[in-house]
């Protein structure tokens, strides 16, 4: 699982738009005084598929979500999932371990936090990955 999840992380490094447009991505939890706008990602759950008892295929779901503090408009928060789906939805996640089957945007969701501070927009993300 590290190996996708590293694949992940590595997509948006390597998209000049998407990392210019934040102050980081980070698995989980952004480092402490990080400045908005940024991005953590996570692992909401795996489902390994067995096939004559060997784990066949990784079916991870990944969640991403863009934290903004541009509260009076929405656009800067817009502008950044339209940059992370545009790398999402194209790429092929290069890992060690597994080769990557499917990575299919799933559900999302926009929403203030923190009496209206903050804008959060979270996005999933399918995937499933064959074992190598």
């Amino acid at each position: 699982m590290k190996d996708i999840l590293t694949g992940i992380r590595n997509a948006y490094r390597s998209n000049a738009t998407l990392s210019n447009a934040i102050h980081g991505m980070y698995f989980d939890t952004a480092s402490e005084g990080v400045s908005m706008p940024y991005i953590t990602y996570h692992l909401i759950t795996n489902v390994p598929t067995w096939d004559f008892g060997v784990t066949t295929y990784e079916r991870p779901l990944i969640q991403f979500s863009i934290y903004s503090d541009k509260v009076k408009s929405a656009s800067e928060v817009l502008q950044i999932y339209s940059d992370l789906v545009l790398v999402y939805d194209s790429v092929t996640i290069s890992t060690t371990n597994h080769t990557q089957v499917l990575l299919q945007r799933g559900s999302s969701m926009l929403r203030k936090l923190g009496g209206d501070e903050v804008w959060l927009y979270s996005v999933d993300y399918n995937t499933m990955f064959k074992g190598n």
